[in-house]
């Protein structure tokens, strides 16, 4: 199932590459589909359900683009426990702001653009300590 979801991921990708954007929003969709049933709470889920709510920003369809982005705003907790350093979930608020901007929806904007600026602190936060456990090896060998 997953390898049908990676081939219409993949499809996705080169329909976006060629601006075909019907064509991408149909492949990013199907992956999403699939992938929901393998797994609806890894970061491969959050992952196509940005792709899919960018290619519906393409395509100016922004309450479905928000929908989607939404969808996959809601799967953040389960990422970030599973891998921290990711950034998809700032991927899927930069979205959001765009489309709030389109929308001329200034409040949900700034309230998105505190969250983004909370993920972009979380993230550095996650580096820095990585970064200090990298240090720390290196002193002890």
């Amino acid at each position: 199932m997953d390898a049908l979801s990676l081939i219409y991921n993949t499809r996705g990708k080169i329909y976006s590459n060629q601006e075909k954007w019907q064509d991408a929003e149909v492949a990013f969709g199907k992956c999403v589909a699939i992938t929901k049933t393998v797994d609806d709470k890894s970061l491969f889920y959050m992952k196509r359900l940005v792709n899919l709510a960018e290619v519906q920003e393409k395509r100016n369809r922004l309450q479905a683009c928000l929908r989607t982005a939404n969808q996959a705003h809601a799967l953040s907790e389960s990422t970030i426990k599973t891998v921290p350093h990711v950034f998809i979930i700032k991927e899927c608020l930069q979205c959001m702001c765009r489309v709030y901007r389109k929308l001329d929806k200034q409040d949900k904007l700034i309230e998105t653009l505190k969250e983004m600026e909370l993920e972009c602190i979380r993230l550095r936060n996650v580096y820095d300590e990585l970064e200090n456990q990298t240090k720390q090896k290196l002193i002890l060998n």
